[in-house]
């Protein structure tokens, strides 16, 4: 996770980057002060409290203005690598620094630059932080910016008010860092406990009821009673198994595992994924189709690669909605699953792949959203990546390249 930049770790980076400038005044010549102060690049040297120190030094020089851009240009360079965005905002909410992050974070540009910070901002939670600091000195929040027709950002503000010339009274420094991610995270996680609740009890109370009943009326209950409740148990057991070993599974490939690659891996996983899974698919109903585009396919390792093809035909079984086909698809270091079911819809494709989480709208429910994640895992362990398309006029693609050796 991203480190925080509070007020007071910015603070802490803001005197390293005094003492980064001193250093550059000291060993190089002595510089002198004149009212060039309503540049952007000496009101860098003026909001960080180095005007008065360049005037102590410079006296008796005549080298000011290559003084003050040399302390200037410093103080930018160091600016640009510090990874959370960086804004510093006059008085008058002027726009008067931002970093690349900034410019990135925000949609800034260099235009920008002296304009007023209120409408670039596009947020009025934004605006009303700058007040609070402004009025009350240090503060840190979270907010959300809205960025129509793009996904809104979360992000974790530092706010603290620049002191060093009394006369610009109302500068502010806001440090700003992308949390949107962790943000989605938290929100899966929060899914995926109830989801895994959700599946862990269901199985769990029919195995009670069924082997209450068993122990209870096993005496009176006829063979073939007996045998349908067995085959309850034994069914939600294979489901309970069928959970925990997905949760390890994805525990393991994230800890890391050593690959044995080995020449037509991926083919013979295939096959032998679509056999195994074969009587299953045409109890439902769905016909499973192997090609082979290219019978020479990569090194991977076979193990994982079973695990992977028999996680997106499972997949495809599961939740494509309507299916009547699911297509493995071969070629040299790629892997495709295809089904003609419903599909999903396009704003939850990119989502597929993270952990915990369900297309529950477009796709049946089931599962705790970890069987995709552990293909993305695997792919990614092979040095490659996996995405997902609509298939025309229904259904879903999902592709699988592996990094040839």
């Amino acid at each position: 996770m991203p480190s925080v930049l509070t007020p007071g770790t910015f603070f802490t980076s803001g005197l390293l980057i005094a003492l980064a400038v001193l250093v550059g005044i000291f060993i190089g010549v002595h510089w002198l002060r004149r009212s060039l102060l309503q540049t952007r690049a000496t009101w860098l040297i003026r909001e960080f409290g180095l005007t008065g120190i360049i005037e102590k030094l410079s006296s008796g020089t005549k080298s000011e203005e290559r003084a003050l851009a040399i302390a200037a240009g410093r103080i930018e360079e160091l600016l640009q690598q510090i990874r959370q965005a960086v804004i510093v905002i006059d008085a008058q909410d002027r726009l008067r620094v931002a970093n690349r992050a900034a410019q990135e974070l925000l949609r800034l540009s260099e235009k920008d630059t002296g304009a007023s910070f209120v409408p670039l901002a596009r947020s009025a939670e934004l605006v009303d932080f700058l007040r609070l600091v402004r009025d009350g000195g240090g503060a840190m929040r979270e907010i959300e910016l809205h960025r129509a027709p793009a996904a809104n950002l979360w992000v974790r503000i530092s706010g603290a008010p620049l002191l060093a010339d009394p006369s610009q009274l109302g500068s502010v420094v806001l440090v700003v860092e992308d949390i949107t991610r962790l943000r989605r995270l938290e929100v899966l996680e929060r899914e995926f406990v109830a989801n895994v609740s959700h599946d862990l009890r269901t199985p769990v109370t029919i195995l009670r009821g069924y082997a209450e009943t068993l122990a209870q009326d096993q005496a009176t209950m006829s063979v073939d009673e007996r045998a349908n409740f067995i085959s309850k148990v034994v069914s939600s057991t294979g489901r309970l198994a069928s959970l925990l070993e997905g949760m390890l599974a994805l525990a393991s490939l994230e800890s890391g595992v050593v690959l044995q690659r080995q020449p037509g891996a991926l083919l013979t996983a295939a096959s032998e994924a679509k056999s195994e899974l074969e009587d299953r698919a045409k109890n439902l109903g769905i016909q499973l189709r192997l090609e082979v585009i290219n019978q020479n396919t990569g090194q991977a390792d076979l193990i994982q690669s079973r695990r992977l093809v028999q996680n997106l035909i499972e997949n495809a079984l599961a939740h494509a909605r309507g299916a009547t086909e699911v297509t493995i698809r071969v070629r040299q270091d790629e892997l495709e699953v295809e089904d003609n079911g419903m599909g999903v819809a396009p704003a939850e494709l990119e989502r597929l792949f993270d952990r915990f989480y369900r297309a529950d709208r477009s796709r049946k429910q089931g599962g705790a959203g970890i069987g995709l994640s552990i293909v993305r895992q695997i792919a990614e362990l092979h040095g490659g990546g996996v995405s997902a398309e609509p298939v025309r006029p229904n259904g879903l693609r999902i592709r699988v390249r592996l990094s040839p050796l």
